[in-house]
């Protein structure tokens, strides 16, 4: 008599996406209430610097406008919104009270600023202080659309 090898099935965790996504939005909504706890006036690089990576980071993976888009429906009664990741991961982790429309849309043309032009290696904090700061930031992506 033969003997059948009968292959057992490999176990993987299945994973959900969404808690993916909403653990890396936590991550940023603890930069963000480091932010709001200090009176720092450069407090609000390190909330600008989390929000920057991990859009970075998606972009490299690829899915930037997706996962912003999935991050957005987690939320309860989203707005809509342009597909601008940056954009939207700042309305996900922050205050709507304290970052409103208009807010979030300088911080994220800022983003976008320093996206296009910053260097390789230099500090975000440092590229938008030598830009002459968030306002200039985001004045000079508006005018170099």
């Amino acid at each position: 008599m033969k003997s059948v090898l009968v292959k057992k099935p490999i176990w993987r965790p299945t994973l959900n996406p969404a808690s993916g996504i909403e653990a890396e939005l936590a991550a940023v909504r603890s930069a963000w209430a480091r932010y709001r706890t200090t009176n720092r006036r450069d407090a609000i690089y390190g909330y600008l610097q989390s929000v920057s990576a991990l859009v970075t980071r998606w972009r490299r993976l690829n899915c930037a406008v997706k996962n912003s888009r999935a991050a957005l429906r987690l939320q309860h009664d989203p707005p809509e919104m342009k597909p601008e990741p940056f954009g939207i991961v700042i309305f996900c982790t922050s205050d709507p009270d304290v970052a409103d429309a208009k807010t979030r849309s300088k911080w994220s043309r800022v983003l976008r600023y320093a996206r296009k032009t910053k260097p390789t290696g230099q500090r975000l904090t440092d590229f938008i202080k030598s830009n002459g700061g968030l306002n200039e930031c985001a004045r000079k992506f508006a005018r170099n659309k």
